[in-house]
């Protein structure tokens, strides 16, 4: 009964990781991984050999909180003191919940993912996410949820979507600006030379 409880929640939390990876800002990526940490951790409470998973996330479901605040209120330079901590928390409670070498993975893949949310550019966080996808799709086969990992590989294709989507949408923008910035710079030119034509026939 408790595996699918803990089966259903993962589906629950894989469906806001989705959404997610799908945001254009990082203060709305930040908050629909909030949610979708708070299902994960209780999917890995509920399973054996999930409890360094589960205490990890817990550490993510505080540190978003933060960094939802700090993106919320413009407070960015407090990001790199926060992920330290929140890396020295994730190091310190692996330890702590050690069970066996297995155990070690969510600690790594979560290191990887806090090193990329430093950052405010949302395709850097978006690829930070990816690469924990990649380790978690190992990480819930060896702790036997299989439905999990399978879900895992959705999360991991829509995490490239989200990148692809980002990057796309940045190359737009920054041609648009391009595109403005040459419009200014030809009315400009154009006010300049109706300045000159009226001084010379001024004279």
């Amino acid at each position: 009964m408790l595996y699918i409880i803990s089966q259903v929640l993962v589906c629950l939390a894989d469906i806001l990781y989705v959404v997610s990876m799908l945001t254009k800002k990082k203060i709305s990526l930040v908050m629909f991984l909030l949610f979708s940490d708070i299902l994960f951790a209780s999917h890995y409470f509920l399973l054996d050999g999930g409890l360094t998973g589960a205490a990890t996330i817990l550490v993510d479901v505080v540190y978003l909180i933060i960094m939802y605040l700090l993106e919320k209120y413009n407070k960015t330079k407090f990001n790199l003191l926060t992920t330290i901590i929140a890396m020295i928390v994730t190091i310190a409670l692996s330890i702590v919940t050690w069970q066996g070498a297995i155990s070690l993975m969510p600690m790594f893949s979560m290191l990887i993912y806090l090193t990329t949310m430093i950052f405010t550019n949302v395709i850097i966080v978006k690829s930070g996410a990816l690469c924990r996808n990649l380790i978690n799709i190992i990480y819930m086969f060896l702790i036997q949820s299989f439905f999990g990992g399978g879900l895992e590989i959705v999360l991991m294709l829509s995490a490239i979507i989200g990148i692809v989507i980002n990057y796309k949408n940045s190359k737009k923008d920054n041609n648009k600006n391009i595109e403005d910035k040459s419009d200014i710079e030809s009315k400009n030119v154009e006010s300049n030379n109706e300045i000159k034509n009226n001084l010379e026939q001024n004279k």
